[in-house]
């Protein structure tokens, strides 16, 4: 669980749907849509503390590194690092 989403958060899947129901109640434009988003959200994150339970019995020591690594749901910073790791100009000259 260290490429791709997952070196930024344990839960990608989650942290992405979060995101989906902030775009969904920006975009509707409504009132009504917020207490489905905020309702969907809590049921993700409930999910998630119960998955890390399981997964803490089955994996133990292992997991344990993992989640000592990785965030939860978002890791901005190491985003922020990885975007800007990547425009950095090649030291090598043609």
């Amino acid at each position: 669980m260290s490429h791709g989403p997952y070196r930024f958060s344990r839960n990608p899947q989650y942290a992405s749907s979060i995101l989906g129901l902030i775009g969904l109640v920006i975009c509707a434009d409504s009132w009504f849509a917020l207490p489905l988003a905020v309702l969907m959200s809590c049921v993700y994150v409930w999910m998630a503390l119960v998955e890390e339970v399981w997964l803490d019995r089955h994996y133990g020591a292992s997991y344990t590194k993992c989640r000592e690594r990785t965030a939860r749901f978002f890791d901005m910073s190491g985003l922020v690092l990885a975007v800007l790791e990547k425009k950095q100009p090649s030291r090598h000259t043609n």
